[in-house]
């Protein structure tokens, strides 16, 4: 989004929260028999006016950053004697004060409603608990878990997400006794295993979420994901046409020297999964440079260095 739909996303987006907060006031003034005078959205050079049947004033004006509510008042100017039990002065205190939290209450009720809206509509995304490679020397791989299963529930409370599957091994992890895993497999079958972890510090270890799954060696399923750029800076050194679009490589020549790695790739048709070699070399910046124009063949050499 350039900065000019960012402004008007935000000045729509606070006139609505201004006339929502704004109605809140009016809505309950009128209700508990306050005379309302203007029900202004926006301040400045007034744009649009309109009078209802009971004389109140509608207005929206030039600036949409703030807007009021004017009640007739005897401290801002004089009162007529039929109008005195209507003005704001006059009304009792609780009154006074329901008008005043009216506006906040209604921010509230909206963003409530407005997200519950959006979530009925949209619904949440939830990731299947389905594991990925598992290493035989864990605790998930002595258990018996292969990739593929699907966790379905643990210590019998049923799961169906990711979350929910790491929020019961955290709670699980916490008592002494093993963890009782139900899955199904590829195949649709169901089983039940346990992960023992009987040491106690390392328990306690596991309780830290960032170590959980590494500990328990539990790894979920992860879509391979193809070497895709995003945006390609126009006078930066990967400026190929062909960068714009999936780089697919295929064919790979490593060589060290003075602590740099270089890899030497030829995008081809073939897939490779850059992220996971660079996963196993180990937490590197990764710069790509020297590349070369597209050539009537289809073949774009780019040269990867890895620092």
């Amino acid at each position: 989004m350039s900065i000019i739909q960012h402004l008007l996303a935000f000045v729509v987006a606070v006139c609505l929260l201004i006339t929502v907060h704004e109605f809140g006031h009016f809505w309950v003034a009128r209700r508990l028999g306050f005379k309302v005078l203007r029900f202004s959205v926006g301040f400045g050079k007034t744009l649009w006016r309109r009078f209802g049947k009971d004389g109140t004033e509608y207005v929206i004006a030039a600036v949409p950053l703030g807007g009021y509510v004017k009640m007739l008042d005897e401290r801002e100017a004089p009162v007529a004697e039929a109008d005195l039990p209507r003005a704001f002065n006059r009304r009792p205190h609780w009154q006074r004060i329901c008008v005043l939290l009216a506006g906040p209450a209604f921010n509230i009720i909206f963003a409530v409603l407005l997200l519950t809206g959006i979530l009925l509509m949209s619904g949440i995304v939830q990731v299947r608990p389905v594991l990925g490679e598992i290493e035989p020397a864990t605790v998930a791989g002595r258990a018996g878990l292969h990739a593929g299963d699907e966790i379905t529930a643990i210590n019998g409370h049923r799961v169906s997400s990711q979350r929910d599957a790491l929020l019961d091994l955290l709670d699980a992890v916490s008592d002494t006794a093993p963890i009782a895993v139900t899955v199904r497999d590829r195949d649709g079958g169901e089983r039940s295993t346990a992960l023992a972890v009987p040491d106690p510090g390392e328990r306690r270890r596991l309780t830290e979420p960032s170590a959980l799954l590494a500990g328990l060696g539990v790894r979920f399923y992860e879509p391979p994901i193809p070497p895709m750029l995003g945006t390609v800076e126009p006078a930066g050194p990967t400026s190929c046409r062909l960068l714009r679009r999936i780089v697919r490589s295929g064919g790979i020549g490593v060589s060290f020297g003075d602590g740099v790695v270089r890899l030497d790739f030829f995008l081809l048709n073939l897939s490779l999964d850059i992220f996971r070699l660079v996963r196993r070399l180990g937490s590197f910046r990764l710069n790509l440079w020297g590349v070369l124009h597209l050539g009537r063949n289809g073949v774009c050499r780019v040269r990867l260095v890895v620092f």
